[in-house]
């Protein structure tokens, strides 16, 4: 099993509607958590989005049972649900399981949770810190990207996307050098 930082940009919220722009993944190795390689970016712009998804499936295996790439990311739950749609939707015969398998079987880490905890269990701004480090970079929201993509300035889109996971990595670094610090509570016993 590999834990793998995992991203995707789209043009939108809604996979019917829209597409995956860039796929972006590295693996990190135990035990601190340090990336390996270099960040890979799938380019729709460059292999159409069918290509970008076949060449990302082939590599994770994400969509057949198996349990060796498992994604890490913030808010990973909407980058799941839409490549898994995108997918049935363009490369049917890569979609070897359920959505409900999917999402219930398959090992997935996103930190939304863990922020909403550390942000006192409060979930606005949850990762502001994180996209105004990225912006400090490159003066680009997450919003920005469907505009950008549009205009066709991809360089742009890809300091972005690099920027984020830099920033997105550090903080997976974090959380697990501060909740590997903390001991197991002990099981309370009845009565």
């Amino acid at each position: 099993m590999t834990l793998c930082y995992f991203d995707i940009e789209t043009t939108g919220n809604n996979p019917f509607l829209h597409k995956i722009i860039t796929i972006q993944y590295q693996c990190l190795s135990k035990p601190d958590l340090t990336p390996i390689g270099d960040l890979e970016i799938l380019r729709e712009w460059v292999n159409g989005e069918e290509g970008i998804i076949r060449n990302f499936l082939s590599y994770s295996r994400l969509l057949i049972e198996t349990f060796e790439f498992i994604p890490i990311g913030l808010n990973i739950f909407f980058d799941l649900m839409f490549l898994y749609y995108r997918t049935k939707l363009l490369n049917p015969e890569l979609v070897k399981i359920t959505f409900e398998e999917f999402i219930y079987n398959k090992p997935f880490i996103d930190l939304k949770p863990i922020l909403v905890i550390m942000n006192d269990f409060e979930f606005k701004e949850l990762s502001k810190p994180v996209k105004d480090r990225v912006y400090e970079k490159t003066k680009i929201t997450g919003r920005d990207i469907p505009s950008l993509y549009v205009e066709n300035k991809y360089e742009e889109i890809e300091n972005y996307v690099k920027a984020e996971a830099e920033e997105v990595i550090k903080l997976i670094r974090e959380v697990y050098r501060v909740l590997n610090g903390l001991k197991p509570a002990r099981a309370m016993k009845p009565g």
